[in-house]
């Protein structure tokens, strides 16, 4: 397929199905419910439920960058990004159901048990997540087509987490009374999850199968060069930086916000439920405010809004308002979506832009490492949010399972989701505000490459500072 035509609605839908099934359904699952499993299911304490994510993803450190090296380099009558997708989505489906279930084995063995299944988990991950997001470079070279594409993946972003908030809670319930089991309910409830992420996301790989471009250039050269190459762009060291520092300020909240509202906010089972349902449903308004922003205000513009009134909204609402009242909770959710959206839409978009420049640059794209380091960062700030939480909970004496919790432990939840993502949104912004490539040195960025790929002469003006 040309890679200049407009691509189907029928295209967009089925990419975006793929990130609505693996990149946010099964990542959120980890992320949200994963220490909560943990520490009140499983019996793991909470510093080494942390330490498991960490190493975890120290691991897929290795593999991010290698999968999208060998993607990158991948010749294939399917496509070089679609047979690791199909390996990955097998992968990951059967790790996700073996990392929630219990097992009755010593403490040391219980621990490698999970540490091992989570390695696996993050591999399957990656072997799905890192080949779909660089497929959209795949798919198309016009800008507003992939962030076209970007706005479907949000649209069943939303779909998709919808499912998993509003079915985890009452499943696990059900099953509980079905079986009489706690820990076989949640077995059981995350098979089902499973199960539907793996259906759409081979929706996913069959409905973009034959529309990418297959007329791309192999490059075999040594992958330590392509890193360089990457690295050495100015704008992509940004990117990472404060992609991996927002990054831990998303999972402090996603993955403490369950013990908040469990042991300070006294939530049942229905209130859970409606709060975490109520942050999707805010995701979705927020992908509607932003494609209206869009015509006005640039990418990059939306970025440093979002991060202003996400920071400032998480700080003061725990600390002015009652988060006893669902209604609050709620609130806090739409300040904490505006976030989430934009660093999940607009950080491809971003690397996308990157790319542009690291084919004008380097005479080639190198998307694949440059999506899987983008990837990295994310899932690092990830396991970093998740060892501090462990490390807060154990400090500030959280018991597990013991509903009454001292006030000294619900402060220090407290500031889980407060102060510590306001820090964070403040770094971010002063990323930001020296964020090199802005919206008037990409226009100019892009006109150049244009002129490139025509053969005609092209200049640098507009955009010096970025190179």
């Amino acid at each position: 397929m040309s890679s200049d035509k407009k691509l189907s609605i029928g295209v967009k839908i089925g990419y975006g199905l793929g990130y609505g099934a693996i990149s946010v359904m099964l990542y959120n699952l980890f992320y949200i419910f994963f220490m909560i499993f943990m520490t009140d299911v499983a019996g793991v304490s909470p510093i080494f439920a942390g330490t498991i994510s960490l190493v975890a993803v120290l691991w897929d450190g290795i593999t991010d960058p290698t999968v999208g090296y060998i993607s990158d380099n991948t010749r294939s009558k399917y496509g070089r990004r679609r047979p690791f997708m199909l390996v990955g989505l097998f992968m990951v489906s059967i790790a996700a159901v073996l990392l929630f279930t219990v097992v009755d084995f010593s403490e040391t063995a219980k621990n490698f048990y999970y540490l091992i299944t989570a390695m696996v988990f993050w591999l399957g991950l990656t072997l799905f997540d890192i080949p779909y997001n660089t497929l959209a470079t795949d798919l198309s070279e016009d800008s507003a087509e992939r962030t076209s594409l970007r706005y479907y993946g949000m649209i069943f972003f939303v779909a998709c987490l919808m499912f998993l908030m509003s079915f985890i809670w009452p499943a696990v319930g059900y099953f509980t009374e079905l079986t009489g089991s706690v820990t076989k309910a949640w077995q059981l409830a995350v098979a089902v999850v499973a199960a539907v992420a793996f259906i759409l996301a081979l929706i996913c790989w069959a409905s973009t199968k034959g529309k990418e471009k297959m007329d791309y250039e192999i490059v075999k050269e040594n992958p330590l060069k392509s890193i360089k190459e990457v690295i050495k762009l100015k704008p992509y060291r940004y990117l990472l930086v404060f992609s991996f520092v927002l990054g831990i300020s998303q999972i402090l909240v996603q993955s403490s916000v369950i013990h908040v509202m469990i042991y300070k906010s006294g939530f049942d089972e229905g209130q859970l439920t409606t709060v975490l349902t109520s942050g999707v449903i805010f995701n979705l308004f927020w992908t509607g405010m932003a494609a209206l922003l869009g015509k006005k205000l640039s990418n990059y513009r939306i970025y440093v809004i979002s991060v202003i009134v996400a920071g400032l909204g998480m700080l003061t609402i725990p600390y002015f308002l009652d988060m006893s009242i669902m209604a609050v909770f709620i609130f806090y959710f739409a300040f904490f979506g505006f976030s989430a959206f934009t660093l999940w839409v607009y950080g491809y978009v971003f690397v996308y832009e990157i790319g542009d420049l690291a084919e004008l640059v380097n005479g080639k794209r190198n998307d694949g490492i440059l999506v899987s380091y983008l990837s990295f960062a994310l899932k690092m700030g990830g396991a970093v949010a998740m060892w501090i939480i462990g490390l807060v909970l154990e400090v500030y004496g959280y018991v597990p399972t013991v509903y009454e919790q001292s006030e000294r432990t619900l402060q220090g939840m407290t500031y889980l989701i407060s102060v510590f993502p306001f820090v964070l949104h403040v770094i971010v912004l002063l990323l930001l505000l020296r964020y090199p490539l802005k919206p008037k040195q990409y226009n100019a960025l892009a006109q150049a490459l244009e002129n490139k790929r025509q053969g005609k002469e092209y200049s640098t003006k507009g955009f010096e500072s970025v190179l």
